[in-house]
């Protein structure tokens, strides 16, 4: 029937937009709204403003991951400025969008903006439930593509936006928490050298950080 087939081009939509795939969501949407204004017996039996609500977030999305990466290719070519402000504009339109949070922390780190770094990968990692009680969440949910919990890739996620974390707070000197970040970061990825590494360094940093303030 014609409400079964709206109905399978949204459950379609809708798991398209889970992955990321925004053109190919807009159209499954698009494709379902017109056939229900097309057939008069559908109407009454399928609500339209839900689905053009949702088709408003899922263009707003796709709006999203075209500044996103954007700003990829800009923060690769060493246009930091550029990169940061086409992030910030995708965060402005969906400010729970993880994937581009966790970027935009690259580029504040890379411009030595040590502070504004730790708060978008808290909210981050808050978001994606790594850590708890990040007071900048607020009303917050997480959008865009997002890896399933316990993946090998959220985990990766995980330990990328751990280390960025933590790789600001040693700058801040806040060596007792950046390893706090590195450890949570090493249980997700007991193997990884480079993560043992950067906390054998905080050790040491903060080795020095007592001796200097007990000297003093």
């Amino acid at each position: 029937s014609q409400r079964l087939r709206v109905k399978v081009l949204v459950r379609l939509g809708s798991a398209y937009c889970k992955l990321g795939k925004y053109h190919e969501a807009i159209q499954n949407y698009e494709d379902g709204i017109r056939l229900t204004g097309l057939h008069e017996g559908l109407k009454g039996q399928i609500p339209l403003d839900p689905l053009w609500d949702d088709l408003d977030m899922i263009r707003r999305l796709n709006n999203c991951a075209i500044l996103k990466e954007t700003a990829d290719r800009k923060f690769k070519e060493k246009r930091l400025d550029e990169a940061l402000e086409n992030y910030t504009e995708a965060l402005t339109l969906e400010p729970g969008y993880v994937s581009i949070l966790s970027n935009r922390a690259s580029v504040q780190l890379a411009l030595g903006k040590w502070d504004a770094a730790i708060k978008d990968c808290k909210v981050a990692l808050g978001l994606l439930g790594v850590i708890q009680d990040v007071e900048d969440i607020g009303e917050l949910n997480p959008v865009g593509p997002l890896p399933q919990k316990g993946s090998a890739r959220f985990n990766m996620w995980s330990v990328k936006t751990l280390a960025r974390c933590a790789t600001a707070k040693g700058k801040l000197s806040q060596y007792g928490e950046a390893l706090e970040y590195l450890s949570q970061a090493l249980e997700l990825d007991p193997e990884n050298v480079s993560l043992k590494k950067d906390i054998e360094k905080l050790q040491i940093l903060q080795g020095q950080n007592i001796d200097d303030e007990q000297k003093s």
